[in-house]
């Protein structure tokens, strides 16, 4: 669903999906940093890393279009 929706969003909001993160480090990084403690979280942070918006669990295409549009406005 995610590789569905984030093509309609290149060249105006940047994402960074990483899909294990106890393979890759910088995901565990980042996950640590963002205090992730489920999986699926999507986290949305803006040009400074500053925490914009948070979905928590599974989501429906339509909810993660609404987040998207929420912050690319």
């Amino acid at each position: 669903m995610v590789d569905r929706v984030t093509p309609s969003y290149s060249g105006s909001i940047e994402m960074l999906i990483y899909r294990d993160v106890n393979s890759d480090e910088g995901a565990s990084r980042f996950a640590s940093e963002q205090k992730v403690r489920a999986i699926p979280t999507m986290v949305f942070v803006d040009s400074q890393g500053n925490e914009v918006a948070r979905i928590i669990g599974s989501t429906s295409e339509e909810n993660l279009k609404a987040e998207l549009d929420k912050i690319e406005r």
